[in-house]
């Protein structure tokens, strides 16, 4: 009976901790329908010597990969709690966002998607190393034929991966 407690107390405790820590998620109401991507991800770089946050949520859809993607310009590695938003008019150095679906016909250029407004809110759990938070935005497609509305996005416990 020892041998069974010895064993059997750490292996409940692991299944515990386990149990208690949230699967990182991605959701959002798309052109008002739920979207939730099967893989995310969250990591830290620098662009043109800025330190960044990246967020991304994909699925596949017959076999092609179907990305939301957001780049922000944080104050100083690691410190990502803040609200960001969207310029009208694109930036590569400042905050940016996109959604390709290359599903949504056969013109490459309304498959691809630009935010030009909207804002996203992110929290951080220092301790966890990870980033939480929500988002609501518009984009418009590369074409500027089509215009697309992301509501309601909610990304929970992901992980940031950093240099």
């Amino acid at each position: 009976m020892r041998f069974l407690h010895a064993f059997a107390i750490p292996a409940m405790l692991c299944l515990a901790a386990g149990a208690a820590a949230a699967d990182p998620s991605l959701s959002m109401t798309l052109d008002g329908k739920p979207w939730t991507a099967e893989n995310v991800s969250a990591s830290e770089t620098v662009i043109a010597g800025k330190p960044v946050l990246n967020i991304a949520g994909t699925i596949l859809k017959d076999g092609q990969p179907i990305v939301f993607s957001t780049n922000l310009v944080i104050a100083s590695p690691g410190q990502y709690a803040g609200t960001y938003a969207y310029p009208e008019k694109s930036d590569p150095t400042g905050n940016t966002a996109s959604f390709s679906d290359p599903t949504r016909g056969d013109d490459f250029m309304e498959q691809r998607f630009r935010m030009t407004g909207g804002q996203i809110t992110v929290t951080s759990d220092a301790s966890a190393h990870t980033v939480s938070g929500t988002f609501a935005m518009t984009g418009i497609s590369q074409s500027k034929k089509t215009k697309l509305s992301i509501e309601n996005g909610v990304f929970k416990d992901i992980p940031v991966v950093t240099p």
